[in-house]
């Protein structure tokens, strides 16, 4: 793939391993401070040096944090405050940066200021709707659960 067409995905690099949710396709080559793993479901695990990656996961660095990951050729740093999509893309695997919304505690996925009642969440979206208090309550449109800040 040229770089013109990398660039257009929006992908940071993209490498030709082929990979999935069985099979790593590469690992943190290094961390210092809050680093996190998301997998599909928002599980996360610590992202500590040699631990392995799979296609649709995520990195996410907390303030004052930073992270190296490996995939293929592909060879990403990461400062504080970034998320890292590792996602499965024409073939391969197209590495897609971000800056994090707000540090991540483990299985919480943190809340985004709303624009017009919708936020994005670092899995899905939420809606936020009048409770008749001061403070909207926001619900996962995933599930429709009610979402406690």
């Amino acid at each position: 793939m040229s770089r013109e067409e990398v660039a257009a995905l929006g992908c940071e690099c993209f490498t030709n391993v082929r990979g999935s949710q069985d099979r790593p396709v590469g690992s943190v080559r290094s961390s210092v401070g809050s680093v996190d793993i998301f997998d599909r479901s928002s599980t996360s695990r610590p992202g500590v040096p040699g631990e392995a990656l799979v296609a649709n996961e995520r990195v996410v660095t907390g303030e004052q944090s930073e992270a190296v990951v490996q995939i293929g050729t592909c060879r990403q740093s990461l400062g504080p405050l970034k998320e890292l999509l590792v996602q499965g893309q024409r073939g391969g695997i197209c590495l897609l940066v971000s800056d994090a919304s707000a540090p991540v505690s483990p299985g919480i996925s943190p809340l985004v200021p709303a624009i017009g009642g919708l936020a994005v969440l670092g899995t899905g979206i939420a809606l936020a709707a009048d409770g008749g208090g001061d403070d909207p309550v926001w619900f996962d449109l995933g599930d429709g659960s009610p979402i406690s800040r």
